[in-house]
């Protein structure tokens, strides 16, 4: 017996579904992968704590070689779902996004382990960019047949993408704003419509698309919405996570049957942090690994200083678009991964007062144009009030001038003077 539990790949032509579930469970916990062709139980290695039948066709006819093991079944629509299930699967899977729901996991060759990726949303994305040179506006085209540690960091410090092919996924698990083609959207079960809230931009024409992602990375509001969108249709369609634990949950039961099955140290503390949902690049996960740096036989080298960019490859991507955008000019833009204190608190302040400048300047004028404003006001009623003084002097004047005529007019006449006249 073995402290290693075997997973077994039932031949068939639909084998290669089983891949990235594989690929994914071997990152996280170690795994005895074999390949059992399924015409007889002699044939099957003689300890297999789980077996994968990756079409229905497979499932049907490993059953009935050996109805005693342990069995997960992809299926390729929800009506299959009872029947294999009543038929004793021990976990059933989904073979495309569209049937993917709670109870039955999605596993498809497209699916990706979301929770192994950080989302970066738009403002992380800009601060990246400065710390790494990078223009501060980047868009960037991604058709590659396979995804490397280049196509990862493009995607991961772009401002928008324009992505066909196998990047697709993980372009939406890192959260970044895309336009794909109709047959890249069709493939992953993509909405076709461009609401506000689509995870991605779909357009026919290359040209059209490349357009669509240099208007996208213009608007700020749109790309923290199409992000955010992104990120959790990869979670709710594409995400491997809980298939990963019904798995590792499954092979954990038959270790019952095994009890030199999951014995290791780390292999336990892998599962329980597995089986808590804690993803791999996680501050718990992080903590766990240095805890147990000395009970490890092999040890990186190195770590990169963020798990989805790699610093040779944005500085081949800042010379592949060193012609595509105007470098900064001010220096004081840049954010640099190594500083002193003092720096830190020098370049606090000038953010600081570089922020709080517009702030000051406006209230400064919005001060000038209220006291401009009152100063008018006071003028006008100073104007009001001299001409009322002119119009009631004037009126004084008149009704002074009508009293002394009324005046004059009541005088009585002068007695003659000298001796009567007889």
């Amino acid at each position: 017996m073995t402290s290693t539990p075997t997973v077994a790949v039932a031949g068939g032509a639909s084998a290669w579904r089983a891949v990235p579930l594989l690929t994914a469970l071997g990152a996280r916990q170690n795994v005895d992968v074999t390949v059992w062709s399924g015409e007889s139980a002699s044939s099957c290695p003689a300890v297999v704590d789980l077996l994968l039948a990756t079409d229905l066709a497979t499932f049907d006819r490993v059953r009935d070689v050996d109805p005693d093991v342990r069995v997960v079944a992809w299926v390729d629509d929800a009506d299959q779902v009872a029947a294999v299930d009543q038929a004793g699967a021990q976990l059933v899977l989904a073979a495309t996004p569209r049937i993917a729901s709670t109870s039955v996991p999605p596993a498809t060759p497209d699916s990706i382990d979301v929770t192994a990726w950080p989302a970066l949303l738009p403002l992380v994305r800009r601060r990246w960019r400065e710390r790494l040179g990078l223009p501060a506006k980047l868009v960037v085209a991604v058709d590659a047949p396979e995804v490397d540690r280049f196509v990862t960091t493009s995607l991961a410090v772009a401002s928008a993408a324009v992505v066909t092919g196998p990047a697709l996924p993980l372009a939406l698990a890192l959260g970044t704003p895309v336009v794909t083609s109709p047959e890249d959207a069709a493939r992953l079960g993509l909405p076709t419509d461009s609401g506000p809230d689509a995870p991605a931009l779909i357009a026919e024409d290359p040209a059209e698309r490349d357009r669509a992602a240099n208007h996208l990375a213009s608007s700020p509001a749109d790309l923290a919405r199409r992000s955010v969108a992104a990120r959790r249709f990869a979670l709710d369609r594409l995400d491997l996570a809980p298939a990963l634990r019904a798995v590792t949950a499954a092979l954990r039961s038959s270790a019952t049957d095994h009890p030199d099955v999951g014995t290791d140290p780390l292999g336990v503390l892998r599962d329980r942090l597995v089986e808590l949902g804690t993803p791999p690049h996680s501050r718990i996960a992080e903590r766990a690994d240095a805890a147990t740096a000395a009970l490890r036989r092999h040890q990186e080298s190195e770590l990169m200083p963020h798990p989805a960019i790699d610093p040779d490859s944005a500085t081949r991507l800042r010379a592949a678009g060193a012609g595509a955008a105007a470098p900064r000019t001010d220096p004081g833009e840049q954010v640099h991964a190594h500083a002193s204190a003092s720096g830190v608190r020098a370049r606090a302040k000038s953010l600081v007062k570089k922020a709080s400048a517009p702030v000051v300047d406006k209230a400064r004028r919005a001060i000038e144009d209220s006291s401009r404003a009152e100063v008018e006001a006071l003028q006008r009623e100073l104007a009001a009030l001299r001409s009322e003084v002119a119009t009631d002097r004037a009126r004084h004047r008149a009704e002074v001038a009508a009293l002394r005529s009324e005046v004059a007019a009541l005088r009585l006449p002068t007695a003659p003077t000298g001796p009567p006249r007889v």
